[in-house]
């Protein structure tokens, strides 16, 4: 397994494999969408690949959060350390239970910390998988947003 780094706008010829390899729980025009706004946004992307390929995902942006401000503050985390969003979060079915998802996990917490991040946070979430996956990290903290099926945590960035 090869385990790769890049900025998402520079994997555009990529995106309808990325949105294969997601499950394609969304229709494809949605999931483009989605891509593009990110790559935007200046996404990069932690990527695992086999023959060629891709096998799991992760998206992140080296950003303080902009949002949840308020809510950070009164679980007593500085928002300065506090990781903008992470997304693009999938393991095909295939790869599942091998570590890879937690080995792309590790390597951007390791870019995270480097830029002085403690915590990363999670805005909802799609399926309850993501969820639940993300839920087994230690140290979570529910930001108690209401409005969303599954909560805003943050999750402790591992260095």
């Amino acid at each position: 397994m090869m385990y790769k780094q890049q900025p998402l706008s520079a994997m555009k010829h990529r995106f309808r494999e990325l949105w294969k390899a997601s499950g394609a729980a969304r229709g494809w025009g949605d999931y483009r969408l989605q891509l593009l706004e990110a790559s935007d946004a200046g996404y990069q992307l932690f990527y695992a690949e086999e023959k060629g390929k891709i096998a799991a995902t992760l998206g992140f942006q080296i950003v303080k959060t902009k949002l949840l401000k308020e809510e950070i503050l009164k679980v007593g985390v500085d928002p300065e350390e506090v990781q903008m969003v992470r997304s693009l979060i999938y393991t095909h079915p295939d790869y599942r239970g091998q570590g890879i998802g937690s080995k792309l996990k590790s390597l951007a917490d390791e870019v995270a910390y480097a830029a002085g991040f403690r915590f990363k946070m999670t805005n909802g979430y799609e399926t309850k998988e993501i969820y639940d996956w993300a839920m087994r990290n230690k140290g979570v903290i529910d930001l108690k947003v209401k409005g969303t099926e599954y909560p805003s945590i943050l999750i402790p960035v591992v260095g």
